[in-house]
């Protein structure tokens, strides 16, 4: 029944009950929401296993390069609210229920007004004769003698969440190619008198465009404490020529990441946009990671 008493609330003529929520403080440099650029991404996958039977050289790299699309800076990014955010927040219901205490109807005048709006439904002639009567309402003449006390105190509820100081991108097109240089080699003494040895060597080289449904990464940018973020979205495999000294010519579908594992977010990075590289290590490897926007 709340937005229906806010509606009879404001027919009484003490919209001033409302609490009015401010305009967003920026933070920083932000980009007007819909502007574009574009972000050049490398990730360059290497892996060095081996057994005592097999070595594998991986080397493989992606090149690539989004269209990216700006979204309107807000004051909660990736992470979530933030303990200084909640404690805000917390602060701002337990004012608001002050507020109600102090300027807002009592439980009875709420429920004949609740009552009134639900017979009444979306007719306005019944809806300014209720109003008309209300006006007579001597509790309601006494909210409004306060409405000037309660407009000062409604500009106050609204919890401080900072400025609006994250910015995400998102891609809008996406494209890439991926570079294999990889050697699989198998050595295979086989059993007593060399029965059932085995030896190959297998190179992948060559490159393939990603296919189209590569979306390629989302940004943050933290304009507050100068930093990036970016999330890296999986990258579809790709079909490079093989040649095995076994078997002759072939294909290999190839992923440009194999054994380390990307993280779900890559940051924060120092500095906000521009030229920025990390290096993720694995088990048996590592990602570097270069990012290089133009705006």
């Amino acid at each position: 029944m709340r937005p229906n008493l806010n509606r009879w609330l404001t027919t009484a003529g003490l919209s001033a009950l409302s609490i009015f929520l401010l305009p967003d403080a920026r933070a920083g440099e932000a980009a007007k929401a819909g502007a574009t650029m574009t972000v050049n991404v490398q990730i360059a996958s290497k892996e060095q296993r081996k057994t005592m039977t097999t070595t594998t050289t991986i080397d493989r790299m992606l090149k690539g390069q989004c269209l990216m699309e700006a979204l309107e800076p807000t004051q909660v990014g990736w992470n979530g609210v933030s303990a200084e955010q909640q404690a805000a927040i917390d602060k701002s219901h337990a004012d608001a229920d002050a507020f109600s205490k102090e300027y807002g109807p009592s439980e009875e005048l709420g429920n004949q007004i609740a009552a009134a709006a639900e017979k009444c439904g979306d007719d306005q002639a019944c809806m300014m004769a209720v109003a008309m009567k209300l006006s007579q309402n001597s509790e309601i003449q006494a909210m409004a003698k306060k409405k000037d006390a309660a407009v000062a105190a409604a500009s106050k509820l609204r919890p401080d969440m900072g400025p609006a100081r994250y910015q995400q991108w998102q891609p809008k097109s996406c494209t890439g190619t991926i570079t294999a240089n990889d050697t699989f080699i198998v050595d295979d003494p086989g059993g007593e008198g060399g029965m059932d040895a085995y030896k190959e060597t297998k190179r992948v080289q060559g490159s393939a465009a990603v296919g189209p449904g590569w979306h390629g990464m989302s940004i943050e940018t933290d304009l507050v404490a100068g930093t990036t973020s970016y999330r890296m979205m999986a990258v579809p495999p790709v079909t490079i020529a093989s040649s095995s000294t076994l078997k002759g010519a072939g294909q290999e579908k190839v992923d440009v990441i194999v054994d380390t594992e990307m993280p779900d977010t890559v940051g924060p990075l120092k500095g906000v946009l521009g030229k920025q590289s990390t290096t993720v290590t694995g088990p048996s490897g590592s990602l570097g990671l270069t990012w290089q926007s133009a705006r």
